[in-house]
């Protein structure tokens, strides 16, 4: 069943994204997943909460390909990277 990573972030520091953009696409395409949205100018519907700058959503075939691709040691100081320059949320959901 395949499993969504879907990350809503507003960016503080761009400085990392130009090293980590490249760096954790291959990441990704090496756990088997591929990104479905990756969209810096959100178009806010509705609700009342703050608009992210940056929201991606991501697919893999699996919730053990995601967790291998989030939980890898060489994704981790990418990781680090993201959330110094970012405020914001991540979640993993089961697909249909």
């Amino acid at each position: 069943m395949a499993v969504y990573v879907i990350a809503s972030a507003t960016v503080t520091d761009p400085s990392w994204i130009e090293e980590y953009g490249p760096a954790v696409a291959a990441m990704v395409e090496a756990a088997g997943g591929k990104y479905l949205v990756r969209d810096m100018a959100p178009n806010h519907l509705e609700g009342d909460s703050a608009v992210p700058t940056v929201i991606v959503v991501i697919e893999f075939p699996s919730e053990a390909q995601a967790r291998s691709f989030y939980d890898a040691p060489e994704y981790q100081r990418f990781k680090e990277m993201r959330l110094a320059g970012t405020t914001g949320d991540m979640f993993m959901l089961q697909g249909l």
